[in-house]
């Protein structure tokens, strides 16, 4: 109806989300797919005045690994970017294609601000996101150049949440019910819960994993 003409107004591709927003009188501190069919955030604390929003991440999710200048990269980086700021290949070849993204980041303690490259942790230094002293394995990054010292961080986008492939990227495209999909589907259970095969035939090999959907980790339920 006629909610749509406000959404497009709104729609604002390169703004960062704002979290906490207010929408519908409920505090969201993550994306949402609240009357979407993708995940989107405001960018701005108050989105019942502003109406500004954008969708998380882009149509083309990160493929990893990819490969850009002859190496292989297995999460975002920053390298060759003036600004520093993360960035994948929608491809899995960016020499070939040109085809790239920037990374979003999201959870920790740092309101969504990117990803700090290089940065100090532990007096080492990281190039990437790592999963050094996450006890689940999940990925962050620093926000700031010395971790050590500011103590402020943000897990990294497009990392694993669950599934029986812990730790292993999307494989897109991929088969599921004979059906080719280039993005993550929900469950259509329980849950919305986003997920996507880790190998490029789920029908054949049955492997999976949650895909990143700030704030529903923990959740449980069932």
């Amino acid at each position: 109806g006629g909610g749509w003409s406000e959404w497009g107004l709104g729609l604002r591709e390169g703004e960062p989300c704002k979290f906490p927003f207010s929408y519908k009188g409920r505090k969201y501190t993550a994306c949402t797919m609240d009357d979407r069919k993708r995940p989107w955030c405001a960018t701005t604390r108050n989105y019942e005045a502003d109406h500004k929003w954008r969708y998380c991440g882009t149509s083309s999710p990160c493929i990893f690994p990819f490969i850009y200048k002859g190496k292989t990269y297995h999460s975002c980086t920053a390298v060759d970017d003036q600004m520093g700021r993360p960035w994948c290949a929608t491809t899995p070849n960016y020499d070939k294609d040109q085809l790239r993204r920037f990374c979003l980041t999201y959870g920790g303690n740092s309101n969504g601000q990117r990803c700090t490259f290089p940065f100090i942790y532990k007096k080492q230094l990281f190039h990437s996101c790592t999963n050094a002293g996450d006890k689940m394995g999940h990925f962050w990054c620093a926000t700031t150049y010395n971790y050590d010292q500011d103590k402020l961080w943000s897990y990294c986008p497009d990392t694993i949440l669950g599934g029986n492939a812990p730790g292993k990227s999307c494989a897109f495209p991929f088969v599921y019910n004979k059906q080719v999909h280039y993005t993550c589907i929900s469950d259509g259970e329980r849950s919305e819960k986003l997920w996507c095969s880790t190998t490029r035939n789920y029908d054949v090999d049955k492997k999976w994993t949650y895909c990143s959907t700030p704030g529903k980790a923990g959740d449980g339920g069932s």
